[in-house]
């Protein structure tokens, strides 16, 4: 019985949000910024873009450019390898893209704090997986936001790998949190 509840405890203390939202559109940003939230990290892939759009929607860079007018520092980073994509996706942004972070894995976040001076008090990281950015944010700190994946999945692992995620997030996470 000892050993469920420490294994709970860690994916409550690793794995759990510090807030949940259906996209990256419901985020109260101005709540964020009273809170002295100033740096966004968002994940790029089924956050802000489908995984396999090339193509952002207009209200994505819409969102980025109003959050810049509010003097947030926007981030964008993401694992994937696809060049051709992500310059797209960030030449239509006007935004660098930081691509093959590793998340959940400390580089990313050590090179962005080194060159930007994030702070842990004034950083938020918004994405759609568990295992990569609430766990690479709560590893290092900062405060987290879960949205729920944006596109379906064709991949049968990766549907298999959403669907642990989202028993994990409703089972052991939503169920006890809120």
């Amino acid at each position: 019985m000892g050993n469920r509840f420490k294994f709970l405890n860690i994916i409550k203390e690793y794995l759990s949000p510090d807030m949940v939202y259906s996209s990256v559109y419901e985020i109260d940003y101005d709540i964020l910024i009273s809170k002295g939230i100033k740096n966004i990290l968002f994940d790029v892939d089924n956050t802000l873009v489908d995984r396999f759009s090339y193509n952002p929607e207009w209200k994505i860079k819409k969102l980025l450019r109003e959050l810049k007018e509010k003097k947030m520092n926007v981030y964008l980073v993401t694992n994937t390898s696809k060049l051709k994509r992500i310059i797209r996706i960030s030449s239509f942004l006007e935004q660098s893209v930081f691509m093959k972070s590793f998340k959940p894995f400390p580089w990313i976040y050590k090179k962005l704090k080194l060159k930007y001076s994030l702070k842990e008090s004034d950083t938020v990281c918004v994405g759609d997986q568990l295992f990569t950015d609430i766990l690479g944010a709560k590893l290092n700190n900062y405060l987290s936001i879960y949205v729920y994946p944006m596109g379906k999945e064709i991949s049968f692992i990766r549907r298999m790998y959403i669907a642990f995620e989202q028993l994990i997030l409703s089972r052991f996470i939503l169920a006890s949190k809120y």
